[in-house]
């Protein structure tokens, strides 16, 4: 299972790679609250504090699948790219940063406009995207070495 934590509530969020589900555990009472069923073969997961939502990886359906972090009601997709499975946020330049386990690349996606404003080609099985948001520099990991982008150079985005 995947976990991400709610930095604001008590609540920890799980989806499986195998199964096709997303839950909420509550941390204080020690139960699952909520689960629903979402498309099968989920990936990675990053907390929207903007949007107040869980963003999923849903790596063979190129996109990244946005839920309500109260409610887990789906509340739209980000088009990213087949076998995107690794995510981070730049809350500052609203930056949606994905990693791709088939062709190796870092993506920079414009969450306002939802268009791919630059791409990387890292190497094979990125697995972590760590950021140093302001300064704009990605860390990523891969299965070869790691990775320092600065991804915010140049970039012309809708912020």
């Amino acid at each position: 299972a995947y976990l991400i934590v709610n930095p604001n509530q008590p609540l920890m969020y799980f989806n499986s790679f195998k199964d096709s589900y997303f839950a909420v555990w509550n941390m204080d009472s020690y139960e699952i609250t909520n689960q629903v069923e979402i498309t099968p073969r989920t990936d990675r997961m990053v907390f929207s504090e903007r949007t107040q939502e869980v963003w999923i990886a849903s790596p063979l359906d190129g996109s990244v699948l946005r839920y309500d972090a109260d409610t887990l009601k789906n509340t739209g997709a980000i088009k990213s790219n087949f076998g995107d499975r690794t995510l981070n946020i730049d809350y500052q330049r609203n930056l949606l940063l994905t990693g791709n386990f088939i062709n190796g690349r870092l993506t920079i996606i414009d969450v306002t406009t939802q268009k791919k404003v630059a791409s990387y080609y890292l190497g094979p099985w990125i697995r972590t995207i760590a950021l140093d948001i302001p300064n704009g520099i990605a860390y990523v990991s891969t299965v070869r070495g790691l990775f320092k982008i600065n991804y915010s150079q140049g970039l012309n985005t809708a912020n």
